[in-house]
């Protein structure tokens, strides 16, 4: 398709902010009784540094700091860095579904094969995901 893909957010919703599902990987820390603490912040503030974003989108991948500024000259991957962006520094990234619990892509998975198998309707669908919210969230 070469320059005839493109690639857009969602549009704004009604309070004209951008919202979408996405995440910048796993957060890092270091364990209060990890025995080289130094060394694992030097490590961390390396890998959150500009040379390391440069380093990343240099061999192909997208950086989550500095993400417009080092997006390609052209091409859809141009369009999904200026997004990423974009939504990051001026809209909201949303979790994953999946984060909800730690059953929720299985219940939500099951329950979207229901759907499509003509086994049960969309409402009754929503049920399973919303128990499994409610039966990790109880009590808390």
């Amino acid at each position: 398709m070469g320059e005839d893909l493109r690639f857009m957010a969602p549009p704004p919703g009604v309070d004209g902010a951008v919202a979408t599902t996405g995440g910048t990987g796993i957060p890092f820390s270091i364990p209060a009784a990890a025995e080289n603490k130094d060394v694992a912040a030097a490590y961390i503030d390396f890998l959150t540094s500009d040379e390391a974003m440069r380093l990343i989108a240099d061999n192909g991948g997208m950086p989550v700091n500095r993400t417009a500024e080092l997006a390609p000259e052209s091409g859809v991957n141009k369009d999904v860095y200026e997004a990423f962006d974009a939504v990051s520094t001026d809209g909201t990234l949303l979790p994953y579904l999946d984060y909800a619990t730690p059953s929720f892509a299985d219940t939500a998975g099951a329950a979207l094969q229901q759907v499509i198998g003509g086994q049960v309707e969309p409402p009754a669908a929503a049920d399973a995901p919303q128990e499994d919210y409610a039966a990790f969230t109880e009590g808390s």
